[in-house]
């Protein structure tokens, strides 16, 4: 999972210096790369918005994620799912 985030991140990181042709864009996403390669462990919060247009609804969930090398747990409130490589 952590090599996912990381190739999403680092995808992410070369549209957006394609897009900029910003020396300074390139150097603090690729500090922000390092940085984050660097963690052992990564957990972080998160807000999940479900929008349904053809009833005009929508709903918030609150959710944790721990990611440990190739080992994950997402904690949705009422569900948990765990992968463990």
């Amino acid at each position: 999972m952590k090599r996912i985030i990381l190739s999403i991140v680092g995808l992410l990181a070369v549209f957006y210096v394609s897009a900029q042709k910003d020396p300074k864009a390139k150097e603090v996403l690729d500090k922000a790369s390092t940085t984050f390669q660097s963690y052992a462990t990564i957990e972080a919060d998160f807000t999940y918005l479900l929008e349904n247009r053809q009833t005009k609804t929508s709903e918030n969930q609150n959710g944790k994620i721990k990611i440990k090398g190739d080992k994950y747990q997402i904690d949705l409130g009422s569900i948990v799912q765990y992968f463990d490589g």
